[in-house]
C-alpha cells in the first residue's frame, strides 16, 4: 500500500491488522504470563481512556483512583473468552 495514503483510507489494512491481533491472541493459553500481561495492558488502557475522557471535561477521579474503582468490574477485564467471542462473531 502506498505511504502517501492517509492513514483513515487503510480501511482494509486497519481490519486485517485487527484480526491478526486477535488471531494471535486468540492462541494465549489461560493463566499464561501472556494472557497476563494481555490483561494488564488492557486493564491500564480502559482506565486511561476513562480517566483522559474524564479530564477533557474537567470531570471525574484522579488516575489512580479510576484503576482503583474499575478493578471493582473484572468483567472489564480483558480475557482470551473474549477474544474467542469476537472471533466468532466476525468472519476473519
Amino acid at each position: 500500500m502506498p505511504e502517501n495514503i492517509p492513514w483513515f483510507q487503510k480501511g482494509l489494512y486497519w481490519i486485517e491488522l485487527a484480526g491478526n491481533y486477535i488471531k494471535a491472541a486468540q492462541q494465549i493459553t489461560p493463566e499464561s504470563p501472556h494472557e497476563i500481561a494481555l490483561k494488564s495492558f488492557t486493564d491500564l488502557n480502559i482506565a486511561r481512556v476513562i480517566f483522559e475522557s474524564n479530564l477533557i471535561e474537567g470531570a471525574g477521579l484522579d488516575e489512580y483512583q479510576t484503576r482503583k474503582a474499575l478493578s471493582d468490574f473484572p468483567s472489564l477485564s480483558a480475557t482470551i473468552d473474549m477474544f474467542k467471542m469476537i472471533r466468532s462473531n466476525l468472519s476473519l
